[in-house]
């Protein structure tokens, strides 16, 4: 769980303290990279539209890369 009290979370990079607003736990993250798979599936698979498909693979990306970066500097 994030407490964003603390002096360790005012140190971090102002762009992860702006994605990471509203949440409180690494479960929400990956909840959303999971939609953002399932939804790029979907539209690249089912609806086949390939813009779509390729910007919710762009938001998976983003987002794993932010829970790693995350993980790294003990955020959560």
């Amino acid at each position: 769980m994030i407490d964003k009290k603390l002096q360790s979370w005012k140190v971090l990079p102002w762009w992860l303290r702006v994605n990471m607003l509203g949440i409180r736990k690494k479960r929400t993250v990956l909840w959303c990279e999971f939609i953002m798979i399932f939804t790029g599936f979907t539209y690249g698979i089912l609806l086949q539209d390939s813009s779509t498909a390729a910007i919710m693979f762009f938001g998976v990306y983003v987002t794993s890369w932010l829970v790693k970066y995350g993980d790294k500097h003990h955020v959560w």
